[in-house]
Formats: structure tokens, sequence, C-alpha cells
């Protein structure tokens, strides 16, 4: 009797030409022969056909091997109709094939078999979901962006089990996370950056990259990623992008580094020798957050640098605070160069060591009247009593000039004359020079819209500068709007409780915005207009060289005009000096066509 329904062997050719797929079916159960259910097979994959399905995956546990391989590519050549089923083969405890169902998964791929892979990591059956992630593991970058949209789907179940398939991915799956970082929702990239830190050294190469050399959103959402990831070997390349012409980047990059901390003090001290004026100030500006670990870097700075930058260490070296500081800037003290050793002064004033005290009176008779004024101010903030009998000595020899600057660094001393002698003593020696009361010289002495002229002073490029302060920044602009300056190199400064105002020759300008404005801006009270700007600020803010331009503002509650600071091509909060508003203004539509 033959079997399955054939008189004698099936001829495969014939059930071939005549596409039988029942009959090919039946030939693939011909127990006779394993060459003619091979040939079964291969046939049944021609046709494409689903009903082929089930019977394939019975032969890939044929007792022939050559039968099982032609039910591999069989079921491969099929495709996505086979997936389900096999699938179901996994859930199967009694199967023997598990792993050959993996592997012909693997080999459908990118073919059909993804989503049901990825759907399959929700999964009742540990077994099956273990497979399904392994498999879209040797999957690879076919089942990357699938995976990233169900990473970042708020409502899939298997978020988790998304992340993990992706960190095993590692490498391939990196160019596509960092290109979902593009997106402006911060706890969509800072999902992605965990990712991505999960991944390690193949996303800290690929971020790297990105951050000297891809476009804007790209170049921010490398910057921070970076920064949360905190890789020591992204000290260099987020050093690099502090000089990057978009603020928001050289923002992001500065955080990195403070994230990163020790490891990157080497290539800030670098910037801080090699970089131009806005890099220099932001690697100092992050030296100071990262602190005492840079200290000893700074200490050899200062003794081995040129004096640009010797002065700048000191500086820092003040700010910090760490009080290893103290011998080397006493020793800078006795330096050649004025700003040197004015700066260490400075320094020696804000750290507050006894140690100084000494050092510092000896200052006093320097022959450079700015290191003279420095001195003074030192002591004052020490507060050291040995030093009070040869400041009022100093003082009463000084020129106006000194006695002037004196003056207003008792305004900025927290200390009150009837707990300080010496607050006492220097307020009763400068009374005549100037009708000014002394509970004025305590607090902002001021409430018109005048600004009151504090000192006039000369930085270390040679450029002039006249600061005042005033009780707003409302008055500062009116004040300065007010004002002509046509002179080169010269600048008019105007300090207030919120932020601080200049007039050049170029016109008004705000010297940086406030953080709020950056991370407020999602939580405005309305929408403000943009007006008119200053083409000379645009053009720097789109160069990367400012934080902001200047631009003539409509609030969008109470219809006030007024003049403000908004980051260029990006979204701002200001508040209106009217009605109090936070106002969101979005500069995207300003353009700059000339850079």
């Amino acid at each position: 009797m033959a079997p399955l329904g054939f008189f004698g062997a099936p001829n495969i050719p014939k059930l071939k030409r005549a596409r039988d797929v029942d009959g090919l079916v039946r030939a693939l159960g011909y127990r006779k022969d394993p060459a003619i259910r091979s040939g079964a097979a291969v046939a049944l994959g021609k046709t494409g056909d689903p009903r082929a399905v089930h019977p394939l995956i019975l032969s890939l546990s044929d007792d022939y091997e050559q039968v099982c391989i032609a039910a591999f590519k069989a079921l491969w050549e099929i495709g996505p109709p086979a997936v389900e089923p096999l699938m179901a083969g996994l859930r199967d405890d009694d199967s023997t094939i598990h792993d050959t169902i993996a592997k012909e998964l693997q080999m459908i791929g990118e073919n059909g078999a993804v989503a049901p892979l990825i759907a399959a990591l929700g999964d009742e059956n540990e077994r099956v979901r273990q497979t399904a992630a392994a498999v879209l593991v040797d999957i690879g970058a076919p089942a990357v962006q699938p995976l990233i949209a169900e990473f970042l789907d708020e409502t899939s179940r298997i978020t988790e089990s998304a992340a993990v398939v992706l960190r095993h991915i590692g490498r391939p799956a990196v160019r596509s996370l960092i290109i979902a970082l593009m997106p402006n929702d911060p706890s969509v990239r800072r999902q992605i950056s965990g990712l991505l830190k999960q991944i390690g050294p193949p996303a800290v190469e690929q971020l790297c990259f990105v951050l000297i050399s891809g476009e804007l959103q790209q170049r921010h959402g490398a910057a921070e990623a970076l920064g949360y990831i905190g890789d020591p070997k992204a000290a260099v390349p987020l050093t690099i992008a502090l000089d990057d012409m978009h603020p928001d980047v050289r923002l992001k990059a500065a955080e990195g580094l403070r994230t990163i901390g020790t490891p990157a003090v080497a290539p800030l001290i670098t910037a801080l020798k090699e970089g131009n004026a806005g890099v220099r100030d932001s690697a100092g500006t992050v030296l100071e957050q990262i602190g005492p670990p840079a200290a000893a870097a700074l200490i050899d700075a200062l003794e081995t640098e040129e004096s640009g930058i010797r002065d700048r260490a000191a500086e820092l070296l003040g700010t910090i605070g760490d009080p290893v500081a103290v011998a080397p800037l006493i020793g800078a003290l006795g330096e050649p160069e004025g700003d040197v050793r004015g700066a260490a002064a400075l320094a020696l004033g804000k750290i507050g060591d006894a140690r100084s005290v000494e050092p510092l009176v000896g200052t006093l008779s320097d022959a450079d009247e700015k290191v003279r004024m420095k001195a003074i101010e030192a002591l004052i903030r020490i507060g050291d009593g040995r030093a009070n009998d040869p400041l009022l000595r100093a003082l009463r020899e000084e020129n106006p000039g000194v006695r002037s600057n004196t003056r207003y660094v008792l305004g900025t001393i927290s200390r009150t004359p009837s707990d300080d002698p010496l607050i006492c003593a220097l307020l009763d020696e400068l009374k005549g020079d100037e009708a000014i009361a002394a509970d004025n010289l305590f607090s902002w002495p001021f409430t018109g819209p005048s600004a009151t002229f504090q000192r006039r002073y000369v930085d270390a490029r040679g450029y002039d500068y006249e600061l005042f302060r005033a009780s707003s920044p409302e008055n500062a602009r009116t004040f300065l709007k007010a004002r002509t300056v046509d002179i080169p190199n010269y600048s008019v400064i105007v300090e207030t409780p919120d932020g601080t105002w200049g007039r050049d020759r170029n016109g008004v300008f705000l010297e940086h915005l406030e953080p709020w404005q950056v991370s407020f801006a999602g939580s405005a009270d309305c929408d403000g207009t943009i007006l008119s700007w200053s083409s000379f600020r645009l053009e720097m803010a789109a160069r990367g060289e400012h934080d902001n331009f200047v631009c003539d503002l409509r609030c969008g509650n109470c219809s006030r005009i007024w003049t403000d600071g908004v980051r260029y091509q990006n979204i701002t909060a200001v508040r209106c000096p009217g009605c109090n508003a936070v106002n969101r203004i979005d500069s995207s539509n300003v353009v700059c066509y000339f850079i």
C-alpha cells in the first residue's frame, strides 16, 4: 500500500509544475526516501504558500539533515507567513527544535519577523521572551528603529525589554539613537542618554564625532548625552564644543565637563591657555564648578604660565577657595606683573586665610594703584584686626580713585559698622569724600529711574568701562538709551539685581541671559512678539559669540513694548516690566543672513 495517497513514489517535478501544494505536503511525509522529502521541501519553499508552513516546521526535526536544511530554507523563502507558526512552536514545551526555530526567525529577520518578535517581548512564556530578545539582537540593525519606537512609547508594556535588546545590539543601534536625541523633549533625551550610557564606549565614540561634526540639534543632543554619561573620554571633545557657534551646545558642553569632573581639568586648562575669550570664560566657569579637584592644575598654571593665564588662574583659585592655594598665591604677590599680583591679592581675600594678612599688608605699598586697590579690598574682606591700622594709614595717603573704590567695596560687605570696628573706622575716614549716607553703602542706594555711578576701570585688554548700578533692568535700559558711546573699546555697564546691561558703540546689550530664561520658557504666562532687533547683536548671537540678541518685544498679556535679550533661533522666557507676566518668545523666524 502506497503511503499518503501515493501509488508509488511521489513525482516531485510533476507536483512542482502543477503547483500542487497538497501533493507536495503529502510528499514531505514520504518516509521511504529522504531525497523526496527534501525535494518536496524545496518545492514548497518556491510556492510561498502559507499552507506549507506547519508541515515544514515539523520537517525541521526530520531524522535526515538534508531534509531539515531544505525545510529551513523553504520557511525562510516563505517569510512573514511563517513567523506566527514559528512563534507558536516556541511556546510548545514538548518541542525539541526551539533553537532551530530561533535561527529560522533570525533568518527571516527584517522580512517580517521583527514586529512579531518585538511583540513577543511581552509574551507570558519566558522562553518566548528570551528567544525573541536573543533573535532581535542577532537581527541587529533592521530591528533598531522599531525597538526605539517601542522604547519611547509611554504606553508600551515592553519599554524595559526593548531597552535591554537595544543595549545588547550595541554599536549598530547607536547612530539611530543619536538621531532620536534630536527632538526637544528633555525627558526623551534623558531616556536615550541613559540607554547610550549603558551601551558604553561605542556610544561615546559616535557621540563625540557627532558633537564636533553634526548638525545643531545633533550637537546639542550629543553634548547633553555625553554629560549624562560622564565618560572621561568625552572631556576633550566637550572642551572643543565650548567654542560651538550655538549657546545651547556650549551650555550643555559645560554641564557635561562639570559632570566628568577631575578628568576634564587638563583639557580645560589647555582651553584656558589657548582658547578665544569666550572659550576661556567658559573653561574658567567650569573649573570653578569642578572646585578643589581643579586646584592643583590651577596652581601649576599660576606658577608656570604667562601672565595672561596666571592672573586668571589666581582668580579661579580664589573663587574655588581651597586653602591649599594660599601659599602659592602669597608667592604670586611678588610677581613682576601687576595683573598677577592684583589677582592674587583678590584671591587671598576671597579665601580669607589668616596666613595671608601680613603679606597683603605689605602689598598696601605696591607701586601699582590697581594692586593696592585689590589688597585693600582683600584685607577688608578678611577682617583680621592686625590689618586695621595699616589699612587706615594707607587709605589716608591714597588718591581719590583708590578711596572711591574702597567705598564701593564697603558697599558689598555683609558686615555692618555696628558689628565691625574696621568697617566703622573706614566709613569714618571716607565720609568726607562725598556726601553719602553710611546706611546706603550696605544696600542698593537708589529707587528712581537714574543709575548711580560706581567706578571707572580698565581691564587687562585695555578696554575702558564706566560701572553704574540701577534698581531694575528697565531703569538700566532707560539710562543706557539716553547715553551716547562712540569710542572704540569703551563700554558703559549698569548692574541690576536682575542682570547686567551695557552700551558700547554698537548699541545696547544684555551681558547674558539668566538660567530661568532658558528653563522656564515652557511654563510662560503668554506668548510675546518680536517687533524689531539690532542687526549687529543678531549677527553676534548667530555666530555663537553671545547668548542673546537685543530686540523690541510686545507683551502677549498687556501689549507693553520693551527691549530685552532673547536667544537666537530658540525659545526664551522674558518678564514684561509692565504687568510682570512671563512671555514665551520664539525667535525661530529671525534669521541672520550675514554668516
